[in-house]
């Protein structure tokens, strides 16, 4: 009979860190980047396409952007909390469980109006919105769907992750510290809703593998010597 460790690790895909793969996923999402006109990305049409078929590694390292998440990772794409409640991408790491939402970067995704100080955009509350109500289902799952789901439940810890948006549509510095504000410091019983940029994203994705590569170089020159 399987643990309750393996029947919850079936239900994920697994996926070990593979330097010339990250490498490859890394220059395909800059080009992604680069060459939508104007910077906007759609989340149906660009994002979630692109990290579904052909960036699983790059999808599992989102989590790595304000940490130093190490594999092997377990992830699945649109996980069925309940109903109509399917996370864009869950991430299994160590002890925690990331739910992570993807939202359109357009110019009003973050904020919008016409006011000198915008308001913060429909696109962000409600992405913001969708992984408040995850946690909530999670919470409210009886034990044994929570064991299936996510292994010794007790154990972990919740977080969320929104991107949206490009930094270029930030209009200025005040905007970028209110969004960083929320980021830091606006917690859902005591869970964190990290918010970034798919920019972020991108430079995220740069120095992990920078860090990546001058741990192995140093490994390297200790076996020389």
């Amino acid at each position: 009979m399987q643990s309750n460790t393996q029947q919850h690790a079936n239900r994920y895909t697994k996926i070990t860190l593979d330097i010339d793969a990250l490498d490859t996923q890394i220059k395909q999402y800059e080009q992604l980047l680069i060459k939508n006109e104007g910077g906007v990305l759609h989340e149906q049409v660009d994002i979630l396409p692109f990290f579904k078929r052909s960036a699983p590694l790059l999808s599992c390292l989102i989590p790595s952007w304000n940490s130093w998440a190490t594999g092997p990772y377990l992830y699945r794409f649109e996980l069925p909390l309940y109903g109509q409640m399917r996370p864009d991408l869950t991430v299994l790491n160590g002890d925690t469980i990331y739910f992570i939402e993807f939202e359109d970067a357009l110019p009003s995704s973050i904020f919008s109006g016409k006011k000198l100080e915008r308001d913060f955009a429909d696109r962000y509350n409600h992405g913001f919105s969708q992984i408040t109500d995850w946690f909530w289902r999670v919470e409210y799952m009886n034990p044994t769907d929570k064991n299936a789901w996510f292994g010794q439940f007790q154990n972990l810890k919740l977080k969320g992750i929104l991107v949206i948006g490009r930094d270029r549509f930030i209009q200025d510095s005040n905007e970028l510290a209110r969004l960083q504000w929320r980021s830091n410091r606006v917690l859902v019983d005591s869970k964190a809703i990290e918010v970034v940029t798919y920019d972020t994203l991108l430079t995220s994705f740069k120095g992990y593998q920078a860090g990546i590569l001058d741990a192995a170089a140093m490994r390297s020159q200790v076996q020389k010597t």
